[in-house]
């Protein structure tokens, strides 16, 4: 699975939001990240690309997409850094490519 249980990845999720100057930015990044992690059914190395395919079957727009895969991929990144997730978890580029 490569994560550890949902509550060390919440946690981690203040810290992360502390990079965000402006609190509409927070409270985005919060929400868009929250939004991840209750979708999410575990971190398989594809999560962030099946996420993006969930969104667009949604309807989301395109930009949308774009710019929550980016935010998720960001936090996860910053997850792994902090030891809270395996080196595969979430790893898909949601743009194609592998990270």
């Amino acid at each position: 699975m490569g994560a550890r249980s949902g509550p060390d990845l919440a946690d981690a999720l203040p810290r992360f939001l502390l990079r965000c100057e402006h609190e509409v930015a927070r409270r985005a990044y919060r929400t868009a990240v929250r939004r991840f992690l209750a979708w999410a059914d575990g971190l398989e190395p594809d999560a962030v690309e099946r996420y993006v395919e969930h969104l667009r079957a949604e309807g989301v727009s395109e930009a949308t997409v774009r710019w929550r895969a980016r935010v998720v991929a960001e936090f996860l990144e910053y997850a792994r850094e902090r030891g809270l997730l395996g080196g595969d978890a979430g790893v898909s580029d949601p743009e194609g490519g592998e990270r």
